[in-house]
């Protein structure tokens, strides 16, 4: 009998024994490999799967689908660096991209100025759905202000910022490139505008129609852009305030905005949108009641009524 009992608690001591040493080898070889391959959360980001990638649409007058050896080639004769502080991008500058399609001949890099007198826009569409839209009166014949960057600090763009953002194979870094503007994971370049232009579709309104004074309510509101440029909006409360113009905004994504009115009454609500060419839609309206006697005051009157 004790030796049954030894046996058995030997056995039960050298499982328990066993799964610990197990779960230390465990522990220790993701250390060791750890160590090893140097990984961090920056690096697993930069080396999973790339959504945007070569070649890069290039639409305008003509088009073109850029390879990269092509765009090192164009930063061979036009490279353009600008200077964060912090990091050195470099790439071309984006109206030298712009005169590679605004010429029925593609990749005819003489800029095109009568064209760009009369006003365009250079769109930059990122893998990840962001939209940069840019004036060419902005951007034409500056060199630092505005490039298309395709290296950091002279290495190919990890495919994410530090703030995980967006960034490979191209990224819109200059002097003059400020938010909402910044925009990288470039995969689309058009110029737009250089056509017939038409207005954006009149926005839907939506929302509650009553409600009550020293509350905030809130509207949301769409369009679409024939051209799908970007859009704004502009709102009239009823009560002689405004929104001044909102935006930018994506075609055809959903916005929306909030309104405290300070007295009773009926209130008609009108919104219009305009594209980045200010080409304004007609006004749509929404008509909005603030009442005078709140339902619980009703409901209290009621109450009375029946105890007489």
């Amino acid at each position: 009998m004790k030796r049954f009992l030894k046996t058995r608690l030997f056995n039960l001591f050298s499982k328990e024994a066993y799964e610990i040493m197990k779960t230390k080898i465990i522990i220790t070889a993701i250390i060791i490999m750890i160590i090893i391959l140097g990984f961090n959360v920056t690096s697993l980001k930069i080396n999973k799967q790339n959504d945007g990638d070569w070649p890069v649409e290039l639409i305008g007058v003509s088009n073109i689908s850029v390879s990269k050896s092509q765009f090192e080639s164009w930063v061979e004769t036009y490279e353009a660096c600008w200077s964060d502080g912090d990091h050195t991008w470099c790439g071309v500058p984006v109206w030298r991209v712009a005169a590679m399609v605004d010429d029925p001949e593609p990749e005819d890099d003489s800029f095109n100025e009568e064209l760009a007198a009369e006003g365009y826009i250079v769109k930059l569409t990122s893998w990840d759905g962001w939209v940069t839209e840019l004036q060419i009166s902005d951007v034409a014949h500056n060199d630092n202000g505005y490039i298309i960057a395709n290296t950091i600090d002279g290495e190919e763009l990890p495919e994410f910022t530090p703030r995980d953002r967006a960034s490979y194979p191209l990224h819109l870094r200059g002097e003059d490139v400020f938010s909402p503007n910044t925009v990288g994971g470039i995969i689309k370049i058009e110029l737009v505008g250089i056509g017939s232009n038409n207005p954006p579709e009149i926005p839907e309104i939506g929302g509650p129609s009553n409600g009550k004074t020293g509350t905030s309510h809130t509207y949301y509101f769409s369009t679409s852009d024939p051209e799908e440029n970007n859009v704004y909006y502009y709102i009239e409360w009823g009560d002689d305030s405004n929104s001044d113009w909102y935006g930018p905004y994506t075609s055809g994504n959903e916005k929306s905005l909030s309104h405290t009115w300070a007295s009773d009454g009926k209130y008609n609500i009108r919104i219009k949108a305009k594209d980045t060419f200010n080409e304004e839609s007609d006004w749509n309206s929404l008509e909005v009641t603030m009442p005078k006697y709140k339902f619980s005051n009703i409901l209290q009157v009621f109450r009375i009524v029946k105890i007489l």
